[in-house]
């Protein structure tokens, strides 16, 4: 795995960071001073007022290389010009957001997920593989089913280079189906149209993942985000050690808005997986009910 961000005074010297422009692979940003410290330290967001300059004509989604007051590059990372993130950080110091570095970042997440007992030989099948800057890719979303990956794109930057995430998915993780579900609110913010769609295999039906040994459906194609709340693994294992010898029944709430005053309604919880969880425990039963 790489190693931390290396420090801004690690780079020092004018003759260094001549070879360091020389060497640039994308437009350099330069920071003003004193605001280079965050990202030096690991946080891959910066903002625009921290910007001093930047090449005239930059283009919103490309990549570039930030670099601090006196021109040391401190990382590698996407520009916007929509919003106030103008650059989100994929990498310290100098790096090509390539196909080979896309099968690295991922390969690491998905090992990362071992380590966690997550993956396709194991009593859970179905999780998040990548989770943007967590993983060190911002604006991706890579969610796993089995042998199903369902993937989102939530910037200009990545947007422009699907082939290679798609490449790079293959590659990392071998999977029968790949699957675009790039929905979100946040790509209208950077000028993006929605895209879905199957970019690899076949998907012709809810597809089937484990989750602590208990057999889960997803919709990947046209349920709701990636197709499962990935996220909720450990409530619905609470819930099914709760559940055991026990009746309940599954209510969930959800706003209805009527104008002046929202209001609460009970509605059937979708897409169900806390409740199937839980009629998984033994002697247990359930009532499942819709308002």
């Amino acid at each position: 795995m790489n190693g931390p961000p290396i420090p801004v005074a690690a780079h020092g010297g004018k003759a260094h960071n001549t070879a360091i422009r020389e060497s640039a692979v994308y437009p350099v940003v330069r920071l003003k001073k004193g605001r280079e410290a965050s990202a030096a330290y690991g946080h891959p967001w910066i903002f625009s007022g921290a910007i001093a300059g930047k090449p005239e004509g930059l283009a919103h989604g490309c990549f570039v290389h930030a670099a601090n007051a006196e021109g040391e590059i401190i990382g590698t990372g996407s520009y916007s010009s929509s919003g106030a993130i103008a650059l989100r950080l994929f990498d310290a110091g100098l790096a090509a957001i390539d196909r080979a570095w896309l099968v690295n970042r991922i390969g690491e997440a998905e090992a990362r997920r071992r380590l966690l007992m997550l993956g396709p030989d194991t009593p859970t099948t179905g999780y998040r593989v990548i989770h943007g800057e967590a993983d060190g890719i911002p604006g991706l979303v890579v969610d796993r089913y089995a042998d199903t990956v369902v993937f989102q794109i939530a910037t200009a930057a990545l947007d422009a280079i699907r082939p290679d995430i798609i490449a790079a998915l293959n590659e990392a993780l071998a999977p029968r189906a790949i699957v675009e579900r790039s929905d979100s609110s946040s790509r209208r913010e950077e000028g993006l149209a929605e895209v879905n769609a199957v970019h690899a295999g076949e998907v012709t039906s809810p597809v089937e993942f484990a989750e602590n040994g208990v057999a889960l459906m997803a919709d990947v194609v046209e349920g709701q985000k990636t197709g499962f709340f990935l996220d909720q693994r450990e409530l619905r294992a609470h819930v099914r050690a709760l559940a055991n010898n026990r009746r309940a029944i599954n209510l969930s709430p959800s706003i209805t808005w009527t104008p002046p005053n929202p209001r609460w309604t009970w509605r059937w919880s979708w897409p169900g997986g806390t409740g199937s969880v839980r009629g998984a425990s033994p002697r247990s039963g359930q009532t499942c009910s819709s308002g």
